[in-house]
């Protein structure tokens, strides 16, 4: 009887040993498997960079798109590391995403000029130092991204969403901006120079010191930007929003002309495409400011307006 219980003993502890061996290898399988994975996942990873930047540099020198939005794009991604487990921050859909994320590629240094740009999604991109002079990027997703000491000078950003973007000393020199989204935006040091800006929403954006001389700010949206020490001489505000602007007063504003009580037919020379109200474009200041002490100019006919127009 004793025999057979450690027969049967040593049968169950075999079987159990046999299972444990199964199951080792199973997890060992897996574990195998896994970093198989993650190996070939990197290096897929790294020859689709090496790709994309491959097409951006036989690109350089064209003034068209050249596939370069697409590989940008992708450089400007963060890929899915571990798909399974962990949650990943995601600053675009400000959401959490399931898996863990590797960083994007930086693109500081980029040398992009005159290329064909359009509606492309850069946004949160680390664009410090990059070439893009004469590009065309209008309506393009630039959300956040870090322009710092990058050339943009006569770059089409019309209609450009740059909510946040930092562009400190950044050469925007001629650049179109207009009906652009710079709502808290940093441009301290900027080179503003020629900038189109009618229509761009400035709403919170920082603007200490800008030289803004002569620019075209017409129906702007400048509510609660901070323009302490800016110089706006002979800018054009017509139609703009500069309510909830504390530090108005340290603003120069000598010589920059704005509207009030304004005719439609004044209106439709700033703006001949659209039909606005009158009084659409008065210029809004605060309530206890006063634009004839800060020695602005009223515009107060069409003909004004015109002779303005001409000289821009």
């Amino acid at each position: 009887m004793g025999t057979l219980f450690n027969q049967i003993k040593e049968s169950i502890i075999n079987r159990i040993n046999q299972v444990q061996k199964f199951i080792l290898m199973g997890n060992l399988y897996v574990v195998i498997g896994l970093v198989a994975f993650m190996v070939a996942d990197e290096q897929r990873r790294k020859s689709e960079i090496y790709q994309a930047w491959q097409v951006v540099s036989t690109a350089h020198g064209q003034k068209g798109n050249g596939g370069r939005i697409d590989a940008l794009e992708f450089l400007n991604t963060r890929p899915l590391v571990f798909p399974w487990v962990g949650l990943t921050w995601d600053k675009r859909e400000k959401q959490w995403l399931l898996g863990w994320r590797g960083e994007q590629q930086t693109l500081r240094g980029l040398e992009v000029p005159y290329a064909h740009l359009k509606s492309i999604d850069l946004s949160y991109a680390n664009l410090q130092q990059s070439n893009l002079t004469g590009a065309d990027l209008t309506e393009a997703d630039l959300k956040g991204a870090d322009f710092r000491e990058a050339n943009l000078k006569e770059a089409n950003l019309r209609g450009a969403d740059l909510k946040g973007a930092d562009l400190e000393g950044t050469n925007l020199a001629g650049a179109n901006l207009s009906q652009a989204n710079l709502a808290s935006a940093f441009l301290w040091g900027a080179n503003l120079k020629g900038v189109d800006l009618s229509e761009a929403n400035l709403a919170s954006a920082f603007l200490w010191g800008a030289n803004l001389r002569g620019v075209d700010l017409s129906e702007a949206n400048l509510v609660g930007a901070d323009l302490e020490g800016a110089k706006l001489s002979s800018a054009i505000l017509v139609g703009a929003n500069l309510n909830e602007i504390s530090n108005l007063e340290t603003t120069v504003l000598t010589g920059a002309f704005y509207t009030k009580r304004s005719s439609f037919k004044l209106c439709r020379v700033f703006n001949p495409t659209i039909y606005l109200d009158q009084g659409h474009c008065d210029t809004k200041f605060p309530t206890s400011f006063n634009p004839e002490t800060a020695g602005m100019i009223l515009i107060e006919t069409p003909e004004q307006a015109k002779k303005l127009m001409e000289k821009s």
